[in-house]
């Protein structure tokens, strides 16, 4: 819904005035706002709220009965009285709590009876019932100072202000203005009652600006983009305050976490868990719910859709009595589930500490009495624990009003274990939630249902929900004589210089992780850094006799994993845990966490920045370990993935019209699922690195080993063979020998069996002069450091000819030319 461009900074204010004004909103001017309020000290708009309150009934003996003065005192009273000396946050936390759960008063009966009605302060089955104003220019007096602040629009609901929008020049500086009336000197008092805030940028109205959402305390770079339907700069005011969708938001979609803060909703999370709640409703013949999948990629919030879900689920008219049983295939991903759950609000409130603390199943035999006999909202549980389960009479429930929330149901979608499930839930509704991409032949062969929502890596990064990621390849120069421990030593030494010099002298406070093979690797990793003096590392591995990495380790091994988990983790593993996780995610060491498997997956810290990979990794476990360092971060721009493997080039996504790569390069995944997962480093963007204003970008050690004078004759003498098949070719090269050579390298590789057609000779004639003003470039950069050049060149060239040769021809050509490039530079030293 678009309004009517108005010229000038008030354009955004008032186009939005008009559009919430045409959505049912009663404009007020800043004099009645003045008025209603009494001055310009309390941000509540009491004579309204009042009014909503005296239309109020609450029901006692079958009759329903208006409040009495003295109960709408004492309403009036606990929303006037909000304490901010625990912070702003805690203070909008209590307000919010008021807001969703009611206000208990005591109220005198006509028998003399006292009775204790809960008291609503918005109707939230009934928008029309509320009393809906916006203020244009709302003054406010500061905390600290004597002269009104004014705000651009404030939307109240029954004279409680929810909403603020502000406008500046840009969005940026109407988030920082935003964020600059948070502070506890500024206006405390209206962002304790504030939950969603909307920043626009000045153009918006003449449809050339930018908008965006956040709530209390959101830092600058997680302010949302709202997108729904076709673009138009006022979409997310209308949006995000018609009176319905308001009231949808605020109900059903923030929640409170205990490291994150407040958060609200993205679009991808509202509309998943709406697609869901469609589907639950559908029934089947025998009375079950339908189920199926929603994919939301890695980092995008997929924990907390499942919270969000969950709220809805409890609070929907249609599902208030279903039980929710949350099932994950990993015991640190079902920790991390409660802990996500109870953190962030899925229990309620009073609640939620006992509940929630309940609500993990210890054993088999307890998840077989609860499903039979228990009556929790909210239960969570291994798949394996239904191997015990199962066999007990007991562990059955043919009830459709239970809701099974499967994390990451990709790995646990068939087998013995999910058969036993099914079995001993037979009409429940079954939901997988995941945030890989789901194989191909896993598509046509879904047991839980069909896609009901997707929310790609592309799409993500696009708006901005997590950071873009880069991937450099690093091989380290090894003679073939070298042992493990040789190899952990100088790549160690290489993770040190590199962290050192590109993240932690000029970064504030970001953290790596070093994903290892074994956990005797692990260790050697962590000796091996710390011996550098420029980083500090620590390590977090499963208990010695715990399967992690290689499948098999040898008693000298073991007896070494052994002797450091009894020197540095003793017999508290999770206190260990939580301090090496609490201090990673502070300022201080250590900057790099060594892990085998564990943190690879539902790990989202968003100081991560950089994973080095020295593990074999595949498929959706590739995916999600990537995706550790692409969680929002103000002082980063990207996550970085640093390959000591070979392990990331299958899944590079940058050139889309080789024509075998849903095959052979994308690992099985289709191509549009995973586009924009990461891509490779340019050496010439400034873009590049994963913190602010980067110096230099970050070198790559040379992959290869120098060829012989035979090879390279031979490969001259290839080169004169393919020219002399084109003689139309020689007229395109005049002076420019290299291009000529790069020309013969590309048709000699495209004349190998099993790629695509050759090109026409105008075309491979245009790719080569621009191979040759690559590389005479990076020749010329590199004269002093040829150690970073085959990098370079292997970067700037690969996806070139990744869309004309196909990867494994793409590879030879790089190579060749390297050799050509090297033998140039060494030319040029002599």
């Amino acid at each position: 819904m678009s309004a009517t461009p108005v010229p000038g900074r008030r354009g955004p204010v008032a186009a939005s005035l008009a559009l919430l004004t045409a959505m049912g909103w009663r404009p007020l001017s800043t004099a009645d706002a003045r008025r209603l309020r009494g001055g310009v000290r309390d941000a509540v708009l009491k004579p309204r709220l009042i009014e909503a309150l005296q239309a109020h009934r609450f029901e006692y003996k079958g009759e329903y009965h208006p409040l009495s003065p003295g109960g709408i005192d004492q309403v009036v009273r606990q929303v006037m009285s909000l304490n901010l000396h625990e912070g702003l946050l805690a203070a909008n936390e209590r307000f919010y709590r008021l807001l969703t759960l009611g206000v208990t008063v005591t109220e005198f009966m006509p028998d003399s009876k006292k009775h204790q009605p809960t008291v609503p302060l918005l109707d939230w089955q009934r928008p029309e019932a509320n009393l809906w104003d916006v203020c244009e220019g709302f003054e406010l007096l500061p905390a600290r100072g004597t002269e009104p602040l004014r705000c651009d629009l404030v939307a109240c609901v029954n004279g409680l202000p929810l909403a603020v929008i502000e406008c500046a020049d840009t969005v940026e500086a109407a988030v920082q203005r935003q964020r600059r009336r948070q502070r506890l000197d500024a206006l405390p008092q209206l962002h304790a009652c504030a939950q969603l805030l909307l920043a626009l940028g000045s153009s918006a109205a003449a449809g050339a600006g930018d908008a965006r959402y956040g709530t209390t305390g959101t830092p600058p770079r997680c302010w949302a983009r709202w997108h729904e339907g076709p673009p138009d700069p006022l979409g997310p005011v209308h949006a995000l305050l018609s009176p319905d969708r308001l009231l949808e938001l605020l109900r059903h979609f923030v929640l409170f976490d205990r490291r994150l803060g407040k958060v609200v909703a993205r679009p991808h999370q509202v509309f998943g868990v709406r697609a869901v709640l469609a589907r639950i409703a559908q029934r089947r013949p025998d009375g079950a719910r339908e189920g199926g999948v929603l994919w939301h990629t890695t980092g995008s919030g997929k924990s907390f859709t499942m919270v969000f879900l969950t709220k809805a689920l409890l609070l929907h008219p249609g599902t208030q009595a279903c039980r929710v049983i949350v099932v994950t295939d990993r015991l640190d991903l079902e920790s991390q589930l409660a802990r996500n759950f109870l953190e962030s609000g899925a229990f309620g409130s009073a609640l939620a500490d006992r509940e929630g603390e309940r609500a993990r199943v210890a054993s088999g035999r307890e998840l077989a009495r609860r499903i039979g006999q228990g009556r929790e909202r909210i239960i969570f549980t291994l798949v394996q624990k239904f191997a015990t389960a199962s066999r007990l009479p007991e562990c059955r429930n043919p009830s459709a009003d239970l809701i099974v929330l499967v994390d990451e149901g990709h790995r646990s979608q068939g087998g013995e274990w999910h058969d036993r499930m099914r079995r001993a839930l037979p009409r429940a509704a079954y939901l997988a939630f995941t945030g890989t991409p789901l194989l191909k032949r896993e598509k046509t062969a879904n047991r839980f249902g069909p896609i009901l929502h997707a929310y790609t890596q592309q799409r993500a990064v696009r708006d901005g929900t997590v950071a873009p990621l880069l991937y450099e390849e690093r091989k380290p120069r090894l003679a073939s004589g070298d042992e493990a421990a040789r190899r952990v030593e100088r790549i160690a030494r290489d993770i040190a210089q590199h962290f050192h010099d590109t993240i932690k002298t000029r970064s504030q406070g970001l953290k790596g992780q070093v994903a290892t093979g074994s956990k005797l690797d692990a260790i050697r990793y962590q000796r091996c850094l710390d011996d550098t003096g420029l980083v500090s590392s620590a390590v977090l591995i499963s208990p010695p006799e715990r399967r992690e990495g290689v499948s098999e380790v040898d008693e000298s091994q073991l007896l070494e994993v052994r002797h450091w988990w009894n020197t540095h983790v003793g017999r508290d593993a999770e206190r260990y845990e939580q301090n090496l996780l609490r201090d990673f995610g502070s300022d201080g060491a250590p900057d790099l966490l060594i892990v085998v498997d564990r943190l690879l997956t539902g790990f989202d810290e968003p100081r991560n920045t950089v994973l080095y990979i020295d593990k074999p990794l595949k498929e959706h476990r590739l995916i999600q370990a990537v995706a550790r360092v692409n969680r929002l971060h103000e002082a980063k721009r990207h996550g970085l993935l640093v390959d000591y493997r070979d392990i990331l080039r299958a899944l590079d996504t940058a050139v889309r019209d080789y024509q075998d790569l849903a095959t052979r390069t994308q690992g099985g995944y289709d191509i549009d699922d995973i586009a924009g997962l990461y891509r490779a480093v340019d050496p010439r963007s400034p873009e590049d690195t994963p913190v602010r204003e980067p110096k230099r970008i970050y070198a790559v050690l040379p992959a290869d080993t120098v060829p012989d004078d035979s090879a390279r004759a031979r490969l001259k003498q290839a080169i004169e063979t393919a020219l002399a098949l084109d003689p139309d070719a020689e007229s395109g090269f005049e002076g420019r020998p290299l291009a000529r050579a790069c020309y013969g390298i590309v048709r000699l590789a495209a004349a190998r069996p099993g790629g695509p057609p050759l090109p026409a000779t105008a075309t491979l004639i245009e790719q080569a002069r621009a191979m040759d003003t690559e590389v005479r470039n990076i020749v010329a950069e590199h004269s002093l450091n040829p150690q970073d050049l085959d990098a370079a060149v292997r970067q700037a060239l690969l996806p070139r000819l990744f869309a004309l040769l196909g990867l494994e021809r793409a590879r030879l050509a790089v190579a060749q030319v390297i050799e050509l490039a090297r033998e140039g530079l060494a030319r040029e030293s002599d």
